[in-house]
């Protein structure tokens, strides 16, 4: 199949995966969630991305090919077994792509349940695991009789197209957000993380190598360390209650009556102070409230 016609059938293959091929559910979570994904094997994503996750109290999913694990002359280098053992051990999940990292489009049914398998058995041996794992579309490019003959084998199958998994999702076609060190994918995640603190849902970033901008399809260990404490920071600022409780207290300062009102989350902590005074002026108002 020529490249042209190929990238005709894989954006039309993505549109068609859209479609619901399940059950949907509607996800609205008190806390939202954020969470990071590192696609392939690449050896910066387990010796710089998972720190920078660990010294932040998180742990991320790796989606693992395990053709790489061989691939000892690739540049930038890619982990083998035991870093992805030791990945394992402290926490962060071990999940899958397809073994030879090939488009699903590209893969017989007999073809693509030994590759899966093979993939599944490697990964067991690593980390112990027996269960049902996470799954994500190499490429991003989906191939709907491929996910159908998936959506058992895997617990969530994650996407390539851009948003929060809120209402309708949709686990076999997760949605997703590319990190990387080109013009408006960190700009795009600032958009993302904003939405984020409104819907409340899941949102799922992913990237490939932890490195400088000279490496396809990464981020830099700055990058990501800064997008991972904006996240720790927004987590912290938790957003108020659209119904909430508080006080009003009068008082008279400089012959001058004063309101301090209070808001408080559900639970009874306070969340937010406002000072006003008995008939000032808007510009006054602002100035006081800020």
């Amino acid at each position: 199949m020529s490249r042209n016609i190929g990238g005709i059938v894989d954006r039309i293959a993505n549109r068609v995966a859209r479609l619901p091929l399940g059950s949907r559910f509607d996800i609205r979570l008190d806390q939202p969630i954020v969470s990071f994904s590192f696609d392939d094997a690449p050896l910066s994503a387990a010796t710089l991305g998972a720190p920078i996750l660990e010294r932040h109290g998180a742990r991320g999913t790796y989606y693992l090919a395990g053709r790489f694990f061989d691939d000892v002359e690739a540049e930038p280098p890619f982990m083998d077994g035991k870093a992805a053992q030791d990945l394992a051990s402290r926490g962060h999940e071990l999940a899958c792509h397809t073994f030879a990292h090939r488009r699903l489009r590209d893969y017989s049914g007999a073809a693509l349940r030994d590759d899966l398998a093979d993939n599944e058995q490697i990964l067991a041996g690593l980390d112990g695991g027996g269960g049902k794992r996470s799954f994500a579309i190499p490429y991003t490019m989906a191939w709907p009789p491929a996910t159908l003959a998936m959506r058992s084998r895997y617990t969530t199958i994650r996407g390539g197209r851009a948003g929060i998994n809120g209402t309708g999702t949709d686990f076999t076609n997760l949605k997703s957000v590319e990190l990387r060190e080109l013009p408006g994918f960190l700009e795009a995640a600032e958009y993302w993380l904003e939405r984020q603190a409104e819907e409340r849902g899941w949102l799922i970033f992913f990237t490939h190598h932890v490195a400088d901008a000279t490496v396809p399809f990464s981020i830099t260990p700055e990058a990501l360390e800064r997008l991972v404490e904006r996240i720790i920071v927004m987590r912290e600022r938790e957003k108020m209650p659209d119904r909430r409780k508080g006080y009003t207290q009068k008082a008279v300062v400089g012959g001058h009556k004063v309101y301090l009102r209070t808001g408080e989350y559900d639970d009874g902590r306070l969340g937010e102070i406002f000072i006003d005074m008995h008939k000032e002026g808007a510009a006054l108002r602002s100035f006081i409230n800020n």
